[in-house]
């Protein structure tokens, strides 16, 4: 009866993994308790079902949050609407999850703060860009007086 209810109440705008991972334990609780066998298939159609349609939202949605635990880690002064995240390959994994998060309509909350950390990340790879351009030139020029340096 448990399994019934946990996948009778998952509602997919309001689910989470959690979500997922308690309809799949109540599903192999239902399998010990000896549920009959149709009752048991109706079960298991129906997790398929919500398995291949969320699974994939739910996997990005954990991989962005995994994302932000980094940024965080890495920025520990500053709340995550703050943070940035320095390397490039976790810029361009944070830009390719952002494109799988749209696609598979993720929750609107993490695409917003995966949006928010995007464009600061990008912002300041372009400050030390042009830091590092600016400190190139300036060690290029020819120092012939002190007002030079």
């Amino acid at each position: 009866e448990k399994a019934v209810a946990t996948l009778d109440e998952f509602d997919p705008n309001e689910a989470t993994i959690d979500d997922l991972l308690d309809a799949k334990k109540a599903v192999e609780v239902a399998k010990h308790k000896k549920v009959p066998e149709e009752a048991m298939q109706k079960l298991q159609n129906r997790l398929a079902r919500i398995e291949m349609t969320f699974g994939p939202r739910f996997e990005v949605e954990a991989k962005l949050q995994d994302i932000f635990r980094i940024a965080e880690k890495r920025c520990p002064d500053a709340f995550l609407d703050e943070a940035e995240l320095n390397e490039t390959e976790k810029v361009e994994e944070l830009k390719e999850l952002l494109e799988q998060a749209l696609r598979w309509e993720c929750d609107s909350d993490v695409v917003g703060t995966a949006q928010g950390l995007l464009e600061r990340s990008l912002a300041a790879e372009e400050l030390r860009r042009e830091a590092g351009l600016c400190i190139r030139r300036a060690l290029a020029r020819p120092l012939r007086a002190d007002a030079d340096l």
